[in-house]
């Protein structure tokens, strides 16, 4: 039941991994892929129980936060992308406190599964929020090569004399 006291129908979503989640339609709604899908399909309140939606590229455990990260964001508004004049410089999201913990507490690794997931279901809140995660971890680490190859988790693989020829002819790059 939702807080007035309706029943709230519940949609099986089914991942990858074969796990079985019962999800409430307002969450689910959230994500774009579901919404075309039920709407494509011109499904109704009674076809919810017959009914599953399947998402066989994401696992249970990046469903779970994906769900998780979708139950607060219930009833609020989408995010827009607003541009600050006059190089029309995109403007950062300012992040609630569920918002900021979610984020800062995810790994790389799994903030990078999430945001698959979150591109592969269309939740478009999600995406932008860990995008610009990403992106203010890199510019914290950004010139710093060690710091950058460690964030991302990538080994160097370069040889000194590879790096020094790379150096040569980026040479501008110092005076970025």
């Amino acid at each position: 039941m939702d807080s007035n006291g309706n029943t709230q129908k519940i949609i099986p979503c089914r991942t990858g991994d074969d796990v079985l989640f019962d999800v409430p339609f307002d969450i689910i709604s959230q994500a774009g892929t579901f919404h075309q899908m039920y709407r494509d399909l011109q499904l109704d309140a009674e076809d919810a129980d017959s009914f599953e939606f399947p998402m066989p590229a994401i696992n249970g455990d990046i469903f779970k936060e994906v769900i998780r990260f979708c139950e607060q964001r219930r009833g609020s508004p989408e995010p827009v992308i607003e541009r600050e004049p006059p190089a029309m410089t995109v403007k950062w999201f300012v992040f609630n406190e569920f918002e900021q913990q979610f984020l800062k507490s995810k790994s790389m690794n799994e903030l990078s599964e999430i945001w698959v997931a979150a591109r592969y279901l269309d939740v478009k809140s999600l995406d932008l929020f860990i995008s610009q995660e990403i992106a203010a971890r890199l510019v914290e680490v950004l010139g710093d090569d060690q710091k950058v190859r460690d964030l991302l988790g990538e080994p160097d693989d370069l040889t000194e004399e590879e790096k020094d020829k790379i150096r040569k002819e980026n040479i501008w790059l110092k005076y970025c």
